[in-house]
């Protein structure tokens, strides 16, 4: 799955204050529209895209998201055409119970701005994964997420290209913690939560793996590495049992 935001049309402020919420409107800043797609995409047995062009308000302050409305929800291919009354709703849900953040963070850019701001025909393309979705997605689309393959077992996230091994592994850690943090507190969050810990396990295992196939590699790394790459798949299939999951 592939989702793709694009800058909003028709904003009130402006070509700059569109792209500043474009910037700041990640995916990663966007979990619950992102979950919806991921439920629409498994329903449709991994197969269709979908074009939604939505309005809403960006309130003072908060960049809390309220007042949205899907203008319209339909497949970019008519074949692929589905019920799509309980993806369209639970978009609506997602948007009122999304809040951008005001500052700039790890994952990427911040939205503030003085005043309420209305925003009209924002357009965000739910498409599949592939590498030829992925470029053309890419050029009617300023922000892109990747996200879940045709089996969620398999790791429902990828990255082109690939992190770094240290990237990954930071990456794995935070995860596991907010993992731990949210066991209780929020049954849903704490379910995708643990996907990504999942998925995170997954492509540090390729990457190391990818690293242990160097024929130059000295023989004290190949040992690292290999033990490295037993530790994560322990973790991988620990995490996978959580979730249903038996890691390949």
């Amino acid at each position: 799955m592939l989702l793709s935001i694009v800058a909003p049309l028709g904003c009130a402020a402006g070509s700059d204050v569109a792209a500043r919420l474009a910037n700041a409107s990640l995916p990663s800043h966007m979990p619950l529209v992102q979950a919806c797609w991921e439920k629409q995409f498994e329903a449709a047995s991994f197969t269709g895209e979908y074009t939604a062009t939505v309005s809403f308000v960006v309130t003072k302050g908060t960049s809390a998201i309220r007042g949205a409305r899907v203008v319209a929800l339909e497949a970019t291919d008519k074949h692929d055409a589905q019920d799509v009354s309980a993806f369209r709703a639970c978009l609506k849900d997602a948007l009122d119970h999304t809040a951008l953040s005001t500052s700039d963070d790890s994952n990427g850019p911040g939205f503030a701005t003085s005043s309420d701001l209305q925003v009209k025909g924002y357009v965000i393309a739910f498409v599949d994964a592939s590498s030829k979705q992925r470029q053309e997605a890419a050029t009617r689309a300023a922000h892109v997420l990747l996200g879940p393959r045709a089996d969620r077992c398999q790791g429902l996230y990828t990255y082109d290209p690939p992190r770094e091994e240290v990237d990954l592994f930071t990456a794995a850690g935070e995860a596991d913690d907010a993992a731990a943090a949210q066991a209780k507190a929020d049954p849903d969050q704490y379910a995708r939560t643990l996907q990504k810990a999942y998925d995170l396990r997954l492509e540090l295992r390729e990457r190391l793996r990818l690293e242990l196939s160097s024929m130059e590699l000295p023989d004290a790394n190949r040992k690292k590495l290999t033990s490295a790459i037993e530790e994560t798949e322990a973790r991988a299939r620990a995490i996978g049992a959580a979730i249903g999951c038996k890691a390949p």
